[in-house]
């Protein structure tokens, strides 16, 4: 039979202390570290909640912009038919207004 000393016993406890306070010390940053990771978590849950809703604003905003820009080619077509049929009137207007001037001076166009 091994007989254990006072010394030897009071080595026993100390190391005991010693490694009952690096657990306390452990499950401490465990729980610091869980608290840490459960923010984090929110956050990333936040962060993804909100870029959903921007890509949501996004496609809306998308959406919204290719209809106008199609109204405004749509606009853009009319005003070049009104640009090229005014610049017709034009084109007659002016012919018209030489044949006029060739007529009252007495001449034709192809006298002219």
């Amino acid at each position: 039979m091994r007989i254990v000393t006072a010394a030897q016993q009071e080595k026993t406890r100390r190391l005991i202390r010693l490694l009952q306070q690096q657990l306390a010390d452990a499950q401490a940053a465990v729980l610091e570290q869980a608290g840490a990771n459960g923010r984090l978590a929110a956050r990333a849950e936040t962060a993804q909640a909100e870029l959903k809703s921007n890509c949501v604003e996004l496609a809306d905003s998308h959406r919204e912009m290719a209809e106008q820009i199609d109204r405004l080619q749509g606009q853009v077509r009319m005003l070049q038919r009104d640009r090229d049929g005014l610049r017709s009137q034009l084109d007659h207007a002016l012919y018209d207004d030489k044949q006029l001037t060739l007529i009252a001076a007495g001449r034709t166009k192809d006298a002219a």
